[in-house]
């Protein structure tokens, strides 16, 4: 977060290779949209920088929901995505009361 506590600014986005496309960054982007909706937050910022270990994840926000928003001198590409878009989890079980593919308790 920067000097607008509206919006959340994504400053790097870390996974192992082995557990991308398992859902699980869709369970981090639930945990992230919960608890900026918690602090007053409107609006997720994520930006990607190519490089060459990083291609695998070059369409990862586009996948989660952000939109284009600017491209960037060196290929960089700047994303944005508005809270209010998101009306679901992701991922099962991540939000309080969702119980998608839980067991019963």
């Amino acid at each position: 977060m920067g000097s607008d506590p509206t919006t959340w600014e994504i400053d790097t986005w870390l996974m192992s290779c082995r557990v991308i496309g398992r859902q699980m960054e869709d369970c981090m982007l639930d945990t992230v949209v919960e608890a900026a909706r918690a602090a007053g937050a409107t609006r997720l910022v994520g930006r990607y920088v190519p490089t060459p270990k990083n291609a695998l994840v070059r369409d990862l926000y586009q996948r989660m929901g952000f939109r284009e928003v600017a491209r960037e001198d060196g290929g960089g590409i700047r994303y944005e995505l508005p809270l209010a878009d998101v009306t679901a989890p992701r991922c099962a079980g991540t939000w309080p009361g969702d119980r998608r593919n839980r067991s019963p308790g």
